[in-house]
């Protein structure tokens, strides 16, 4: 359904590559930058996206909701990574309406486990009924080097939600209800940018980021693993 491979050279946008038309737009807040880099995990290019703060940082706008997409039920998100500085709650992708009003998200770092590890994050009113996917055994990721994330969500009422990082699952919840459906149309449709105010902006690159309207196998996310 959407698909950013970023190997853009300049300019502020970011072509889908899926043949849907969704073309991302680079936007910054502060003192930040968003700008294509030729430092790449996968293709010719990678975003760089610099935040320092939670009011400085670079950030994409993704122009339709998961709902307008069609990912209302199963859906898989998939990206590489490469942090330059982990900071708590930045978010590798957010879509939502804004502080305690109903989000989805991949955060890279989260001080509610121990030791801090990513989380991938789903609420429909607030954080307090917020369903997670931690990591079976929380991990901090590096710094400095590329990884890749996948988070699927499978079908059922009730279904597993699976975590993925550099090709294997690292963590699940068999106990989720919450579905992008449940959203309904985001009006916050982030890279790189938390609903959440006080959440700091990412800091790192990111490349190929996609989303499908399915379930993924272990298997395909292995194969997207090996890409590179």
């Amino acid at each position: 359904m959407l698909w950013y491979k970023f190997d853009e050279t300049s300019g502020n946008s970011a072509a889908d590559s899926s043949g849907n038309g969704r073309t991302g737009t680079l936007a910054i807040i502060g003192g930040g930058n968003a700008a294509f880099s030729t430092t790449h995990q996968v293709g010719t290019g990678s975003l760089r996206l610099t935040g320092t703060s939670a009011t400085d940082g670079g950030y994409v706008v993704i122009p339709a909701s998961l709902a307008d997409m069609g990912a209302t039920t199963e859906v898989t998100f998939a990206c590489w990574v490469r942090v330059s500085t982990l900071g708590n709650w930045s978010r590798v992708f957010d879509f939502g309406f804004g502080r305690d009003a109903g989000y989805i998200f991949l955060a890279v770092d989260q001080d509610q486990t121990t030791p801090d590890a990513p989380r991938f994050g789903i609420s429909k009113v607030s954080y307090d009924d917020q369903q997670s996917i931690d990591m079976a055994s929380p991990t901090p990721l590096s710094t400095g080097a590329w990884h890749h994330f996948a988070v699927v969500l499978a079908a059922g009422a009730t279904y597993t939600g699976t975590l993925y990082l550099d090709g294997s699952a690292v963590g699940s919840n068999s106990t989720m209800t919450l579905r992008p459906s449940d959203l309904a149309t985001t009006t916050n449709n982030w890279l790189g940018r938390s609903q959440f105010a006080e959440d700091l902006m990412y800091d790192g690159r990111l490349d190929d980021f996609r989303i499908y309207k399915r379930a993924l196998t272990s298997a395909e996310i292995t194969t997207l693993y090996q890409v590179r």
